[in-house]
């Protein structure tokens, strides 16, 4: 590097300090801990805060006021973004102003004079009883049983996708004589549950169907059936599986989140049993029945039963 370039570097370094201290927490372990959803969750959402502060001229964390924040929730309003979009932003940028003045980044905290939006959740989708009934009658038409045997899962325990993606054949256990499941193997939520004939029926036919090496300790429970390696199913794969099922029964953006709503909309017992089977704290549970009770206001009859 001649001596000529080196004011025209440290220009552009200062030019994208910003940048800089970004790529600072996104190493530090204050990121790197966060849940893998939860990194590429905030990473998006800074991203998005980059992208402003370059349009106003802003450098570094330095020169960063509250009003610049609240222009750039304003500018995503405007842009019509919904308010549990920007709140979600907002969240993660917080997130990245309480690593910077821990680091002496920023000198001032001025966490408490930025815009606050009330991120509300949205109604959950539950499935009818017809509908949940149409959908496990639409897997049964494939003679592979591996969408059949998903959709069973998630149906009649309430699994969240990342439970999914790491279920191994060995978690498919035999209790006393009755089929059951594990769900989040080796974490502080780890729970069996028992599943019913016609899901334990559908799984045999599922492991038979499968090769010896297929069905060995260690080998994930769901495959992509499309790659020859029959790579672990991942979440896109998941994701692609329910909304084409979905289309068929005429339910749009069908997903996890909605069979696992289902599931809980069906499930008996005590806070602390509903809480225990779903794998989240009695405080969570709460606030799932209530979310819970506003869909089975708006799509379903309130003497709705258990359709399993």
């Amino acid at each position: 590097m001649t001596p000529e370039q080196t004011p025209v570097l440290e220009a552009s370094r200062q030019k994208n300090r910003i940048a800089e201290e970004i790529k600072q927490y996104k190493q530090s372990e204050t990121f790197t801990t966060k849940r893998p959803n939860s990194q590429i969750s905030y990473s998006i959402d800074i991203k998005q805060f980059e992208k402003f502060c370059q349009t106003q001229g802003i450098s570094t964390l330095v020169e960063l006021k509250p009003q610049d924040i609240t222009n750039w929730a304003n500018s995503m309003k405007n842009g019509q973004s919904a308010e549990a979009t920007v709140a979600r932003r907002i969240a993660g940028v917080k997130s990245f102003l309480t690593w910077a003045i821990a680091e002496g980044l920023l000198k001032t905290d001025f966490k408490p004079d930025l815009p606050q939006f009330k991120s509300e959740r949205p109604v959950p989708k539950i499935l009818t009883p017809e509908q949940t009934r149409n959908l496990i009658n639409e897997t049964l038409q494939n003679k592979d049983k591996r969408d059949a045997t998903l959709v069973q899962i998630l149906l009649k325990t309430g699994a969240k996708t990342s439970e999914i993606v790491e279920l191994k054949t060995e978690d498919i256990l035999n209790v006393s004589g009755q089929t059951a499941v594990r769900l989040a193997t080796g974490q502080m939520n780890e729970r069996t549950i028992l599943l019913d004939e016609e899901t334990e029926k559908i799984i045999r036919e599922y492991f038979d169907q499968r090769k010896p090496k297929q069905r060995e300790a260690g080998q994930p429970l769901f495959t992509n059936q499309r790659w020859i390696q029959k790579e672990p199913l991942t979440r896109q794969g998941i994701w692609l599986i329910l909304k084409k099922y979905g289309e068929r029964i005429q339910v749009s953006s069908l997903n996890t989140s909605t069979l696992r709503y289902t599931f809980a909309a069906n499930l008996s017992g005590t806070q602390s049993e509903r809480a225990r089977i779903l794998g989240v704290s009695e405080h969570t549970a709460i606030f799932t029945d209530q979310l819970i009770a506003k869909a089975l206001g708006k799509v379903l009859r309130p003497q709705f039963k258990s359709v399993f």
